[in-house]
């Protein structure tokens, strides 16, 4: 049986028989942060119906209704028409909100497939133009808009120029900016520099083709880099561009770390996916470069970006992938990939470490990764078959292995670190038993806590997963004892050691 959705608030009748009519509760009647508590949680559409039963209840649903708003059209017409009927709606304003204007109530937009939808209607249709000029004068409104999202920036501002002077002056109050599947040039830069107090910053570049956007040629036309005739760009002078910037998410753009931490001084977040060029081989950005950061609070980037890039810091928290390119996984040789990480982690010695790793490591592998390492405490550790991300030498078949083939070799190695919090995902056939976790925590005195999580194809190839945290506990005679935990507490334990 399927069930639905109510579309408006209601509380059921009181059953016992202690209760009567006068003692039920009011919704108009409670305090309005319990209010603004309820409606949080509701849909769009629930908010419209609640809003269509009483002058009150449009007052209360209307800032709610209007804070986050998303606009994904499949086609030029669909996107069109929500566009424009967004539009109306939040510029229309009925006598009993007062004198409050509506579009300031919008805290959040994003625009999605703006550039696909843009690409499939060529030449581009009156309408569509019309609802982006339409949604340019209530940006202009939007005094209070804190989270601002477009897939096709350029294409928005070619359509409507002025978007760059509105988003500057009359949204002043944007804490994050994202700009996705936008095509290289200064022009996007531009629009930066005049939102250069802007928290967090995330810049994707167009999918598919991953060009890289002209930051070189933006900071010579802004003379914050002065080149020197005798070094080149080592010997640079580099003014700051972003002093409040502290969340910066690039995709696609390659930029060296040592001009963005100028750039970005005071950056804590970073997160750097596929920032180097797929069209020249993986070359390490040479000797160490200066960097501003002293160190990061995370950076979650793919293996290759980080020492290819020249990120030469201390990070507390690490999240490695594997770079993904067209949609497919970007495989290396085997013999680069376990050189490419150990560089990786020796440049930035995290505390907490999210990693995937083969499972048919070179003798002495692991117990490099622990050297690297000495500050280890949290580790996430997915085992996957070295089918999925490298390239075999030639002539040769990667065998299939099982779960305890591998994690003997990788408790011996990882034995020397003090890991409190370790979470193993495997990628097998069979799953990682209870005995198996009993001689994990064995192999790694000081930990903690064990969390497993299994993978495992089923007969109409899908992935089912099973979930384990066990807590580790000493006995009399020194002995060890895994027992498992349910998962709240599991959870609650995973994000302490995380964020330590």
């Amino acid at each position: 049986m399927t069930n639905v959705q109510p579309t408006a608030i209601f509380f059921p009748a009181p059953t016992s028989r202690y209760w009567t009519r006068s003692k039920a509760m009011n919704f108009l009647k409670v305090s309005y942060d319990v209010q603004a508590e309820i409606l949080q949680y509701l849909l769009p559409q629930e908010l419209a119906s609640c809003s269509a039963t009483s002058k009150r209840m449009h007052r209360l649903c209307v800032p709610f209704l209007a804070s986050g708003v998303i606009i994904k059209g499949e086609d030029a017409l669909s996107f069109a028409n929500q566009t424009l009927a967004f539009c109306r709606w939040i510029q229309t304003k009925k006598s009993s909100e007062g004198t409050v204007d509506r579009c300031t109530y919008l805290r959040s937009l994003a625009l999605y497939n703006l550039r696909e939808v843009w690409l499939q209607n060529q030449p581009p249709d009156e309408s569509l133009k019309a609802a982006l000029s339409m949604l340019t004068e209530v940006l202009a409104k939007a005094t209070n808009l804190r989270h601002f999202s477009v897939s096709g920036f350029d294409i928005l501002l070619a359509t409507c120029p002025r978007i760059k002077d509105i988003l500057s002056h009359s949204c002043g109050s944007l804490t994050s900016i994202c700009i996705g599947e936008t095509g290289p040039g200064p022009a996007i830069l531009r629009v930066l520099w005049k939102l250069k107090g802007v928290p967090g910053i995330h810049l994707r570049a167009t999918s598919g083709t991953r060009e890289q956007i002209s930051f070189m040629e933006w900071l010579r036309e802004k003379k914050l880099i002065i080149p020197s005739m005798e070094a080149g760009i080592r010997k640079s002078k580099v003014k700051t561009c972003f002093p409040r910037t502290q969340e910066l998410i690039l995709e696609g753009i390659a930029i060296p770390a040592a001009l963005l931490s100028y750039l970005f001084p005071n950056i804590r977040l970073l997160i750097w996916m596929e920032g180097y060029s797929i069209l020249m081989p993986c070359q390490w950005s040479g000797p160490r470069a200066a960097l501003k950061w002293d160190s990061l609070d995370r950076l979650m980037s793919d293996f290759l970006t980080v020492a290819h890039r020249g990120v030469f810091c201390p990070v507390r928290r690490l999240d490695l992938c594997f770079p993904r390119i067209n949609g497919s996984i970007f495989k290396v040789p085997v013999e680069k990939f376990e050189e490419y990480l150990l560089e990786t982690l020796q440049r930035t010695s995290p505390v907490a470490l999210s990693v995937c790793l083969h499972t048919q490591a070179s003798n002495g592998f692991y117990e490099r990764v622990a050297r690297a390492c000495p500050r280890l405490k949290f580790l996430e550790i997915c085992l996957a078959p070295n089918s999925k991300f490298l390239t075999p030498p030639s002539g040769q078949v990667f065998p299939e292995v099982s779960a305890a083939d591998v994690l003997p070799a990788l408790c011996k190695g990882l034995a020397s670190v003090q890991i409190a919090y370790m979470s193993v995902l495997f990628f097998s056939r069979d799953f990682i038993t209870k005995d198996m976790a009993a001689s994990i925590t064995t192999g790694i005195r000081s930990l903690q806590f064990l969390e497993v999580m299994n993978f495992q194809e089923s007969m109409d190839l899908r992935l089912e997963k099973r979930l384990v945290w066990y807590e580790v506990k000493s006995v009399a005679g020194g002995e060890r004892c895994v027992m498992e935990v349910d998962e709240n507490r599991g959870k609650a334990w995973r994000e302490y050691w995380q964020n330590q």
